[in-house]
């Protein structure tokens, strides 16, 4: 399968009042809520979980801590979407930035 279009966040770092605003992590996990608001729609329960579940990571990255409980839980939560027959671009596009965080 070809590799998703991944979409990145360009930080200014003249625009960050606090230093891990500037941190990659940071514009990674940012650019996820965008496109986690729109695959929310798709599916009310299951995406209100996926929008918990990427606040979630964003606030790691802002306090230091570890993403990885919370973005696996966003990856299954992408995974539980396509099952129930989501289709949609963007979820490919959501655990691209995943992978990011994760690596």
């Amino acid at each position: 399968a070809a590799a998703a279009a991944v979409q990145t966040i360009t930080v200014d770092p003249s625009n960050c009042n606090f230093a891990f605003q500037a941190k990659p992590a940071y514009a990674t996990a940012l650019a996820m809520i965008p496109i986690v608001h729109a695959l929310a729609k798709l599916d009310g329960d299951l995406g209100a979980e996926l929008t918990r579940a990427a606040t979630a990571v964003l606030v790691a990255v802002a306090n230091g801590s570890s993403t990885q409980s919370a973005a696996f839980s966003c990856v299954a939560l992408l995974d539980a979407l396509r099952v129930v027959g989501a289709s949609d671009p963007r979820i490919a596009e959501a655990q691209a930035l995943l992978k990011q965080l994760a690596d």
